[in-house]
């Protein structure tokens, strides 16, 4: 197996495209107070505010176990430098005399209405509170993606809600350790439909905190031989920030960490910095195509009345979309114009080109970006 050894892995990342590790572009400011959410009780939270930020999914991010979002602070305060607004909170049913996943996470969904409005949301955790961000991801219709950190889950309960989840699935995971057992948690990635679980090599539980708790460096540190902490958690938070920016659609460069295919995720598997734990098939049927641009499954699937067909570009393109029948014949031009990079939602509502709705079957979506096609079938159901 191949590894960095002329220079470091921090210098590594630092030679790549896109320092996803250091602050990004937008100053911030932190509101706190206390709230009192749904299930009770009254707590502090946190707004990490990018100053002027761009229209994007917010994100919300819950703590570990018997702890503080405080020690969540300086990783929210480096996403919200790459223009997401991030919210934090105490939470109430994380503690030893009340341990409640679920109400957590009903507190977490009402976090996101109360300060946001509501609207398009991506749901984060660290340790334990990945379990309480997959629950309130498959209870929130808002949701438009899982980021989970170091997952902890002894008692399975993410495998249950991760399934019903309709949005990416993704996590980092460190080694095992006192603090999280091996594949603990492994089981929410494998359950969900898109998802994917990436091991960062010689990191620890704590390496996902910052600022890292006392208790936390105390219990589940543990030595490393290939590379430090610093170079760790600089790409821990390459990763992270990466596949926010991405999934919210601020930089589709994000991808690049992501997906096999990109020098910059290859480079990290051939330098032994990653490996792969959890790759779902539908992540497995992408094909990352020289020109850089892909296609998801639609959703529903089956569909009725209508569904969306959503697609990424990386380089700004003229970009075609057609519908046909299993014999080819055209049934729907959706759309035939120029798209800056990013990603996009089309919804098909069963018509054909004379706004007449097409019977039930099977049909072949085809989306065209110069002269490279990509195409999947659906289903629709009257």
């Amino acid at each position: 197996m191949l590894k960095i050894i002329s220079i470091s892995l921090l210098a590594f990342i630092s030679f790549l495209i896109a320092d996803f590790s250091d602050l990004g572009p937008y100053e911030v400011e932190t509101l706190s107070g206390i709230i009192e959410p749904i299930n009770g009780g009254s707590t502090q939270y946190s707004i990490f505010q990018p100053i002027d930020p761009p229209d994007a999914p917010h994100l919300i991010i819950a703590h570990e176990f018997v702890s503080s979002h405080d020690y969540l602070a300086n990783l929210s305060q480096h996403f919200a430098s790459w223009g997401i607004r991030v919210a934090t909170m105490n939470l109430l049913h994380s503690s030893l005399s009340d341990n409640s996943a679920i109400q957590d996470a009903e507190d977490l969904v009402w976090l996101s209405d109360e300060l946001f409005g509501g609207g398009p949301v991506i749901y984060a955790g660290y340790s334990a509170g990945g379990l309480r961000s997959i629950i309130a991801s498959a209870q929130d219709s808002d949701v438009v993606a899982f980021l989970g950190l170091d997952l902890v889950d002894f008692n399975l309960l993410s495998q249950q809600y991760a399934q019903n989840i309709d949005a990416p699935v993704y996590g980092l995971a460190g080694e095992s350790s006192t603090c999280n057992s091996e594949a603990n948690g492994l089981g929410a990635y494998s359950q969900a439909n898109n998802a994917k679980l990436i091991r960062v090599t010689e990191a620890d539980h704590c390496d996902f905190q910052s600022p890292t708790s006392f208790l936390c460096g105390l219990l589940c540190d543990r030595e490393n031989i290939e590379f430090n902490s610093d170079e760790i958690q600089a790409l821990i938070r390459t990763l992270s920030t990466a596949f926010l920016t991405w999934r919210a659609n601020l930089n589709p460069e994000g991808v690049s960490w992501w997906l096999s295919g990109y020098e910059n995720y290859e480079n990290l598997l051939n330098s032994n910095s990653i490996s792969e734990l959890v790759v779902s098939l539908e992540i497995l049927e992408e094909k990352v195509l020289t020109d850089k641009f892909y296609i998801y499954q639609n959703f529903p699937n089956p569909f009725n009345p209508s569904t969306q067909i959503k697609f990424e570009i990386l380089d700004p393109s003229i970009i075609t979309i057609t519908i046909y029948d299993l014999s080819g014949k055209t049934i729907k031009n959706l759309i035939n114009v120029v798209k800056r990079p990013g990603s996009y939602n089309i919804a098909w509502d069963a018509t054909n080109n004379n706004n007449i709705k097409v019977s039930s079957g099977v049909y072949i979506y085809e989306l065209k970006v110069g002269n490279k096609k990509k195409n999947k079938k659906m289903i629709l159901l009257q």
